[in-house]
């Protein structure tokens, strides 16, 4: 029985997804053992992958990690909605677009700050190499006035 159309479409389709989602677990189960095998053949000490998790964790501001985690939190239930696995510079663009709807230039530079620091960080990813966000982002601050605090006389 051959499937056309509408029918053979969507299994195609769903095909494709189980392949992808076949080869990206393949994929980080290939990475997971090349680490260990690192680890194992004393490429890396358990210390030093100690020291090394410590040092991560303290690579985020101390007063202010939450608001990091915060907006890195946000980026990613955004990616699950939309079945994102991939953090591509169309990826951030989509995101950053969507939130420009909501947020001024400012904002957003600090909410890519801290969300290109997590990433780096978490998924070793360095969303800085990507011209066309940076170009978006700088887009949106054109006519942008930041607003200006009115001096204070002490009496």
């Amino acid at each position: 029985m051959s499937l056309t159309g509408i029918e053979g479409a969507k299994m195609k389709y769903h095909f494709a997804h189980l392949y992808k989602v076949k080869f990206i677990f393949e994929l980080e189960s290939i990475l997971e053992s090349c680490e260990k095998y690192c680890t194992m053949n004393n490429y890396e000490s358990e210390e030093i992958v100690e020291a090394a998790n410590i040092a991560i964790r303290n690579l985020l501001p101390t007063k202010s990690r939450f608001l990091y985690d915060i907006a890195y939190n946000r980026f990613k239930k955004w990616c699950a909605e939309k079945n994102v696995q991939v953090y591509s510079e169309n990826v951030l663009l989509a995101y950053f677009s969507e939130n420009a709807k909501n947020y001024k230039s400012s904002t957003l530079w600090a909410q890519y700050s801290m969300v290109k620091s997590c990433l780096i960080i978490y998924d070793n990813i360095d969303i800085s190499k990507f011209p066309k966000l940076i170009a978006f982002l700088k887009r949106t601050g054109d006519g942008y006035q930041a607003k200006k605090i009115e001096n204070i006389d002490k009496e």
